[in-house]
């Protein structure tokens, strides 16, 4: 009898109705940033997460600290029938972000694609929409910093940050809610000049100042939970990198200088490595 017992609980087991994880077969995104002060650069240095003995000195090191600008989104989903997506598999997002310089400078747009991955989202009661949040998270390195702001001595980047600009892909298809602007304006002086698609114009990065998701930081096995997992987890995307963005102006078929004004002086904002590339 006992003998029969195991066979006869595993296959009682093995019968029960298992819950699975849905994945969407639909997704919208939206930049979920009600105004540009929502969005800042913050720092975080290696030593305040490996310690050290020399770790108290390395926190106050300029040189050692990385910044990043956290950027929220909100992620509809849909499953084709009758049930709730409990996750959105994969979903790519392109960030443009405009800094300014030093006095004088003119603005620099860098942009980076990064691919996140298992991004959760919940079922609404009594519909078959699902919602989640996330955040995209844009890195510099020291360097880089030192590049954007074009000196050799200082690398702080917490009142440059001007506008970022989001775009966004489900399986290779757009996914940009179209009833939301897809970018936000954070130095006020510029909301009248950053309108429309501005990042979707051709510029010059005379600087060579790259943009790193998380994956390609000392910071990579802390994504969670601040930011989902990324796509590869550590290292880089194969051909990947912060490349130049080009594109014809959306009022033209000519392609030209994205331009900003500061007051009575025309400036260009510069993007990319200077490099141009297709949008796929």
């Amino acid at each position: 009898m006992k003998n029969l017992l195991f066979p006869l609980a595993v296959a009682a087991f093995c019968g029960l109705p298992v819950a699975s994880a849905l994945n969407a077969d639909n997704a919208r995104v939206t930049l979920d940033v009600s105004n540009g002060g929502d969005l800042r650069v913050e720092s975080v240095s290696p030593m305040t997460i490996f310690g050290g003995k020399d770790a108290k000195q390395s926190r106050t090191d300029k040189s050692t600290t990385w910044q990043y600008v956290t950027i929220p989104l909100k992620v509809e989903a849909k499953c084709k029938g009758d049930r709730s997506p409990n996750y959105v598999d994969e979903l790519k997002v392109h960030v443009y972000a405009v800094f300014g310089g030093e006095k004088g400078d003119e603005p620099i747009m860098l942009d980076k694609e990064i691919t996140y991955v298992d991004i959760p989202v919940n079922g609404k009661s009594g519909g078959k929409l699902s919602e989640g949040h996330m955040n995209v998270g844009i890195f510099i390195s020291p360097a880089n910093a030192s590049k954007i702001i074009n000196s050799n001595s200082k690398v702080e980047l917490g009142d440059k940050l001007i506008a970022v600009a989001i775009e966004a892909s489900f399986h290779d298809s757009p996914c940009i809610a179209g009833d939301t602007e897809p970018y936000a304006v954070v130095d006020a002086k510029y909301k009248q000049k950053l309108t429309g698609a501005w990042w979707k114009k051709t510029s010059k990065n005379k600087q060579g100042a790259e943009l790193s998701a998380i994956s390609e930081t000392p910071f990579a096995p802390f994504y969670a939970p601040v930011f989902p997992p990324t796509k590869p987890l550590y290292g880089s995307a194969e051909g990947s990198g912060s490349a130049s963005y080009s594109s014809s102006d959306a009022d033209s078929d000519t392609t030209t200088d994205s331009t900003v004004s500061d007051s009575d002086t025309t400036t260009s904002v510069t993007t990319g490595t200077g490099k141009k590339s297709k949008k796929k």
